[in-house]
């Protein structure tokens, strides 16, 4: 595979709807398949970009969510669901700052 981000494991579903990792993924998977290898080399690091920029982003809303004392008391199971996403948010985020300074 040309990209050692998307072969992580992170983009499973947390929630009904689709992750934005999930459709990061899916256009990564499109592109694969459709653009020739030099058109892959220009497009694969923005694609690696927005991927880590999304898990930012998502990362950032559960940071506000869970620091509102009143929805963390009244969610319990979900707060503890949100703080292990959290976790594993910014384990994804190091590995990725890891892959992209190599």
């Amino acid at each position: 595979m040309l990209s050692k981000v998307f072969n992580s494991s992170k983009g499973r579903q947390v929630w009904p709807q689709r992750t934005i990792c999930e459709v990061n993924r899916t256009i990564y998977d499109w592109c694969v398949c459709h653009l020739t290898p030099e058109q892959l080399q220009e497009v694969v690091p923005l694609l690696e970009e927005t991927y880590l920029l999304g898990i930012k982003l998502v990362k950032k809303l559960v940071d506000h969510k869970l620091a509102m004392p009143e929805w963390a008391e009244n969610n319990r199971d979900e707060a503890a669901k949100l703080r292990l996403a959290r976790i594993e948010m910014e384990a994804h985020l190091e590995t990725g700052r890891r892959v992209r300074s190599e």
